[in-house]
């Protein structure tokens, strides 16, 4: 019998893949292109604030148009993950979708719904003067943009130390029954 660990899959395929199995490489593959996305926008939100700071709004535009993609790409992989993955792994592990001290779906749902509900804001924000921006409008959105930055690389986290074990077991279990 083995045991599955994620996140040494690069080198290993199972014996006999699963939906699973893909889903999981699905949901790694999104979260890496999701982060980088994430740090790139960082890095645009940071030099859109500089440069709104000189009297320049074009990078202003160009992170509000990139922060409108990614929101679109965040949601199509929630959508997904909501769709696909998480229903499956509550049936099997039997859990319950309300309030825990430990990590649950449910605490993802409310980290995640934190982070997005910040995302909107600095999107709000940046579609109240897509031309020029107040000072302290730019102030405004980068403060909230680094605080929804942190809260999404947070539940990103989380999910990974979450998710990851659960179909982990659930490989193993597979990988058990095969053998």
């Amino acid at each position: 019998m083995s045991t599955w660990r994620t996140d040494i899959w690069e080198e290993a395929q199972p014996a006999c893949p699963t939906e699973l199995y893909d889903a999981v490489k699905r949901l790694k593959e999104e979260h890496r292109t999701l982060k980088q996305e994430l740090a790139r926008l960082q890095e645009r939100a940071e030099e859109a604030a500089l440069a709104a700071e000189e009297g320049e709004f074009v990078p202003w535009r160009v992170f509000s148009a990139a922060l409108g993609r990614f929101l679109a790409q965040l949601q199509a992989h929630a959508s997904w993950e909501e769709r696909s993955l998480y229903p499956f792994l509550r049936s099997y592990f039997d859990l319950g979708s309300g309030p825990t001290i430990t990590p649950s779906f449910w605490s993802l749902e409310r980290d995640y719904r934190l982070a997005l509900d910040h995302m909107h804001a600095v999107a709000a924000k940046t579609a109240e003067s897509p031309h020029r921006p107040s000072r302290e409008q730019v102030c405004e959105a980068k403060e909230l943009w680094m605080q929804a930055c942190q809260l999404m690389a947070s539940h990103f986290e989380l999910e990974e130390r979450y998710v990851y074990p659960l179909t982990d077991r659930v490989l193993t279990d597979i990988d058990y029954w095969f053998s």
